[in-house]
């Protein structure tokens, strides 16, 4: 079987969404991170 060529669109759309997920995962982590931080603070 023969391979498929690794064209560079494809390379890039792979590495974009590979970075969109890195960086909702980076807000979702913050996110929490504040929400720990403000139910620390109410008390």
């Amino acid at each position: 079987m023969a391979r498929k060529p690794n064209y560079s669109f494809e390379r890039n759309k792979r590495t974009k969404a590979k970075a969109a997920k890195r960086e909702a995962k980076r807000q979702a982590k913050l996110a929490a991170k504040e929400e720990k931080a403000n139910a620390t603070s109410e008390r």
